[in-house]
């Protein structure tokens, strides 16, 4: 590692959860998806959508688990809502859980304009994760890949999920993450059309870089040293690091100077 991210305070090592039974992939949880996953019940007895590098990808994805940790973690400290998510052990194998709740995946079907004025996080719910998508470079948000939980009779609430194609994707090596710092916008970080509709605000976007911004170089230090040594070694630890901070920092003039992929978004910021 660097001297500068060594000597950062980084969270003590994680403990994953142990995982007690293998749940059946049944149409109840409806929480399916295109990349292998397992259901599991841990040891706190909540279960748990696991994914992980030790799953039978084609091609094979080594960096799944730390994309969805680093993914989950900056949404969550972004103030985007989340899943509750946990480490978990399954025979042998090391997974990132994502925890089913009781109301997960109620809102089905495209996320629609009818859908989206459902939930009661919309429309301002798409400025931070858009942002979130545009640092981390993920490529798999989109109406048919979303995640809605019901909170009431009429309405839901959005949460970001499925965060596994962002940073080194899928055919990404943590080497060549220094190249991407400085990537323009592009349509495939932002695929999904409503939500490149609702940025139309320059006072709520800059709100959303600032939410960003404001996870410092400790905040990333933690977030990047409580990856599992099995998923990552040091030395990519330290280019993840390095990647976020260095894209963060660049978020800011990224938007200004792409402002012409959003439709609604006037092409000069005040």
């Amino acid at each position: 590692m660097t001297d500068e991210f060594a000597t950062l305070p980084l969270a003590s090592p994680l403990t994953p959860l142990q995982g007690l039974v293998e749940l059946p992939a049944d149409e109840i949880t409806r929480d399916t998806g295109s990349r292998p996953y397992l259901y599991i019940r841990a040891a706190n007895f909540a279960d748990y959508y696991c994914k992980g590098p030790s799953l039978p990808h084609d091609p094979p994805q080594p960096y799944v688990g730390v994309n969805e940790w680093v993914g989950a973690s900056l949404a969550r400290g972004m103030g985007i809502p989340v899943r509750p998510f946990d480490l978990i052990t399954w025979q042998g194998a090391l997974f990132f859980g994502s925890q089913l709740l009781p109301n997960d995946r109620k809102l089905t079907g495209p996320l629609t304009d009818a859908n989206w004025k459902r939930l009661s996080n919309a429309p301002n719910v798409a400025y931070p994760v858009v942002v979130l998508d545009v640092w981390l470079l993920n490529t798999d948000r989109s109406e048919e890949n979303w995640l809605g939980g019901v909170s009431g009779r009429e309405t839901g609430v959005y949460m970001a999920n499925d965060h596994d194609a962002c940073l080194m994707g899928r055919d990404r090596e943590p080497a060549q993450l220094a190249a991407q710092q400085q990537q323009a916008i592009y349509p495939g970080v932002v695929g999904c059309e409503i939500f490149r509709n609702e940025i139309s605000d320059w006072g709520l976007l800059r709100a959303a870089i600032a939410a960003a911004t404001s996870l410092d170089d400790t905040s990333l230090g933690v977030v990047v040293g409580q990856l599992p040594d099995e998923w990552i070694d040091a030395e990519g630890k330290t280019q993840v690091f390095a990647f976020l901070r260095g894209r963060r920092d660049a978020l800011g003039g990224l938007f200004e100077q792409h402002a012409g992929l959003f439709p609604n978004l006037a092409l000069e910021a005040p």
